[in-house]
């Protein structure tokens, strides 16, 4: 979405687009949600690798206004944001992300993979994952302790 945003838009990350009240940043993204909503039901908020939404203090409440104007087009759907996996994966009361896109950075092994994908079944919370491929041979350590 970052390139159909106005000019004074291109080099804020996401986060401080969306942080920002809708009549800001909606009349930028109202046209391609309005003409794509009939076949897109999954919208990521910033790109695949985007940090923008790891720590930022009203993260719930930014994802919650996004997704209620983006559900005034009265289609249904899914609101989800790029998560990096070396970091914990917020846990509010009640979770306003549909899904978490998992990204890492070199790419992650098989086990690697299989570990950073579970969590609690309880939650509905989808969780997608981008894969890269990984060069032969390299591991992924996660804090001091090395998976795979």
């Amino acid at each position: 979405m970052t390139s159909l945003l106005a000019p004074s838009f291109l080099l804020a990350s996401e986060t401080t687009v969306f942080a920002q009240p809708a009549a800001t940043w909606y009349p930028a993204v109202l046209p391609v949600v309005s003409q794509l909503s009939l076949q897109v039901r999954y919208w990521q908020l910033g790109r695949d690798e985007d940090i923008s939404f790891v720590g930022l203090p009203n993260m719930v409440k930014t994802v919650e206004d996004v997704k209620k104007e983006l559900k005034s087009f009265g289609q249904e759907l899914y609101v989800g944001l790029a998560w990096p996996v070396i970091e914990d994966t917020p846990k509010p009361q009640k979770i306003p992300w549909d899904f978490l896109a998992l990204w890492a950075n070199p790419p992650l092994t098989a086990q690697e993979l299989s570990t950073c994908l579970a969590h609690d079944n309880s939650s509905e919370e989808r969780r997608w994952v981008n894969v890269n491929p990984l060069m032969r041979g390299a591991r992924l350590s996660l804090g001091s302790t090395a998976i795979g």
